[in-house]
């Protein structure tokens, strides 16, 4: 469980000379790919999340994608900002959008919510890209990251000892 690639996006923009909203920061952990794979696979993973995000219109949308054997969950924040990530189809759902959650709040927090000077891609890349490569670093393994599925893998674990048949 991993997930690989996340992005964001600013909403109602477009980039110049793409097909879709302005892309403000993307980080992406490909390190289990194949070193020659993972160009292509960043390539793929910023096209499509590029694609699911200038279909996101509505402030509080959540929506999940399934494609090329990965999950991409899309999350639009209040404030305008639309975050993307892809996982591994095992990863929580829930994590996911806590993640995304979490990556829009600390973004706004680190630029002050200033996204009207964003108008070409990679515009946050140096304010933001060292925050977002430890967000994703951290939330790698989800028990980790996320209090409740680390308080079920317990409760999992613990269920598995007391039902050991005794030998």
């Amino acid at each position: 469980m991993r997930v690989l690639f996340s992005a964001l996006y600013k909403m109602g923009s477009e980039s110049p000379g793409k097909d879709g909203p302005v892309l403000l920061t993307s980080a992406s952990e490909l390190s289990s790919l194949g070193y020659f794979q993972r160009r292509t696979v960043a390539e793929m993973m910023l096209f499509f999340s590029r694609q699911f995000a200038k279909g996101a219109k509505e402030p509080g949308q959540r929506s999940s994608v399934k494609e090329q054997g990965y999950l991409c969950h899309v999350y639009v924040s209040p404030a305008g900002v639309v975050a993307a990530c892809f996982a591994d189809e095992e990863y929580p759902t829930r994590v996911a959008f806590g993640y995304l959650s979490k990556l829009c709040e600390d973004f706004l927090q680190v630029t002050g919510g200033n996204l009207a000077t964003a108008n070409s891609d990679g515009a946050f890349d140096s304010a933001f890209q060292a925050t977002h490569t430890k967000l994703l670093t951290q939330f790698q393994d989800p028990a980790q990251a996320d209090q409740l599925t680390r308080i079920m893998a317990e409760l999992e674990q613990t269920k598995l000892v007391c039902c050991l048949p005794n030998t």
